[in-house]
């Protein structure tokens, strides 16, 4: 389907009313990014709503997104497709999807492994920005960003129990993704405008969840090819990052627009960033994958081989380099390692008493039933991987090793 085009759900069999012509009273969400890994989460939470604190389901939700959505996603009447890039210049098919909408949940993203500062802006800053000028212009009540922690980290200054009011955007972010995304929020929460359009922004820490592909897969890769699952980086810090199961970041997001909507609610919420994590504390990246990746057929040790972690940073060095000759996403990057051993760990005070934020899991709990699920979709088998990353990973390693040995010989020669 050529980009910037419309696929409308026709598979009700009572018949859908069309886009742009909700009937009175029916509450219309537009999701951009709504095919992705949060996206499709929320969405559902959108058509299901909230016991408590009760959120009513929407009445039809419009997805505009480059990926199609899942079958049980997509076989929903409710549901509207558009599939189209935002930031990309093309804006019909956005004309008719904010059409008579009544909130946007803005959660399209860039990898955060992106090292194009093109790309990153364009989607997650022009992007936005072009997805809010439509929701003024169309009348919206409510619009949601999904932002990161990442926006208020340098990862090189540990932050420890930080808020909303404790915390500071830094002048300088270590890689494009979290500057991309400190910028689009201040724009976007400096457009709030009272008795018109009204906006909010959600700070998840590290997401996690069945049908997390960015990190999980990735890092099973490494295992399986290359044994990191050896490998134990040092000094480690096992309580240096919070994390947020998937469910409960759409929960947030659907609490931020209802707030937003709420005139009793709505100044304590419009034109603000609210962090959001699991309850029970932070942890390391180690324990939270570590279960999942047992579960998908990895043989864990007992005891593993202990790295200083700057000699991995040198290492995500070489694969920032390799992939950006490549065009590629880098296998590591050094923002990864920096935030994998500085502490950077946030509260939710406010966005519980402000949205009614409550956590659906523990971090321990959450990655036990995402464990226990996989294992439970495996039966026993080991996860398959895509052949095509495979030939990446191949590709990426050869590069690197080709430098290893080039940088070796240089320096014997020298010697």
């Amino acid at each position: 389907m050529a980009r910037g085009t419309r696929k409308v759900n026709s598979s009700s069999k009572t018949g859908s009313s069309s886009v742009g012509n909700a009937g009175p009273g029916t509450r219309v969400a537009v999701v951009i990014g709504g095919a992705g890994f949060t996206g499709q989460y929320l969405v559902r939470r959108l058509l299901q709503g909230l016991e408590k604190p009760f959120c009513e389901p929407y009445g039809e939700v419009r997805i505009v997104d480059t990926l199609q959505p899942s079958a049980d996603v997509a076989g929903d009447a409710r549901v509207h497709y558009f599939q189209g890039a935002v930031g990309a210049g093309t804006d019909d098919f956005l004309r008719e999807a904010f059409a008579g909408a009544t909130s946007c949940f803005y959660v399209a993203s860039t990898d955060s492994r992106t090292l194009s500062r093109s790309r990153a802006w364009r989607t997650n800053v022009y992007g936005a920005m072009q997805c809010l000028e439509f929701a003024q212009c169309s009348g919206l009540k409510a619009f949601v960003y999904t932002s990161s922690h990442n926006v208020v980290c340098d990862f090189r200054t540990p932050i420890r129990g930080a808020d909303e009011v404790t915390s500071r955007i830094p002048s300088r972010h270590c890689d494009v993704y979290s500057a991309s995304k400190a910028a689009a929020e201040q724009l976007i929460l400096a457009r709030d405008t009272p008795g018109q359009l009204r906006v909010c922004a959600i700070r998840p820490v590290g997401i996690y969840g069945p049908g997390e592909q960015v990190h999980f897969n990735r890092l099973f890769q490494l295992s399986r090819y290359l044994g990191m699952h050896w490998i134990e980086t040092v000094p480690h810090d096992p309580f240096c990052m919070d994390w947020v199961h998937v469910e409960s970041v759409a929960d947030a997001l659907l609490l931020g627009a209802a707030a937003l909507m709420d005139p009793e609610r709505q100044p304590l919420v419009a034109g603000k960033a609210f962090f959001v994590t699991d309850d029970g504390g932070p942890t390391s990246v180690q324990r939270v994958f570590d279960p999942v990746l047992e579960a998908a057929g990895i043989r864990l040790p007992k005891q593993r081989f202990r790295v200083h972690w700057r000699l991995l940073y040198v290492f995500a060095l070489m694969c920032e380099l390799v992939a950006w000759v490549l065009d590629d996403k880098p296998l590591l990057m050094r923002m990864e390692i920096r935030k994998a051993h500085i502490a950077h760990t946030f509260r939710t005070d406010a966005a519980r008493q402000a949205l009614g934020y409550a956590p659906r899991y523990t971090t321990a709990a959450g990655i036990q039933a995402w464990a226990e699920l996989v294992r439970k979709q495996l039966a026993g088998r080991v996860l398959e991987t895509d052949p095509i990353e495979i030939r990446r990973l191949c590709r990426q390693v050869a590069s690197i090793s080709s430098i290893f040995i080039i940088v070796t010989a240089v320096a014997a020669s020298v010697a």
